[in-house]
């Protein structure tokens, strides 16, 4: 089983997922698209202003771990101007492909309609 994330890190995420679905469900018969994104975590310098130590450790650690900006942003730019991210419409992107959430909340909510309005 896979471990889930506290709520407080998941909610943004899931109420930027349920907000593209339902845009996505409105956006029905136009040409217009909705999706949720996620960059990754990208190296934006945010830790310049942390102190000498920390910065560096950060920066040695970012070099393994972080994306560059281009690569952060390379997922947004897929859903913007893809014609293969069409058919993604009113699904959360990663990476340019689908990823679902693996939280609880969302699940719920999925499985229950009631819980959406109209």
């Amino acid at each position: 089983m896979k471990a889930q994330p506290p709520w407080w890190t998941a909610s943004p995420f899931i109420a930027d997922l349920l907000f593209a679905k339902e845009l996505q469900r409105r956006f029905a018969g136009t040409k217009k698209t909705a999706y949720a994104v996620h960059p990754g975590v990208v190296d934006t310098n945010f830790a310049r202003n942390m102190g000498p130590l920390l910065s560096r450790v950060l920066a040695a650690v970012g070099l393994l771990f972080l994306k560059s900006v281009g690569e952060g942003a390379a997922t947004e730019v897929f859903a913007a101007v893809s014609p293969k991210a069409v058919p993604l419409a009113g699904n959360y992107l990663a990476d340019s492909n689908v990823t679902e959430p693996q939280t609880k909340p969302f699940k719920s909510f999925e499985a229950d309609p009631s819980l959406r309005s109209g």
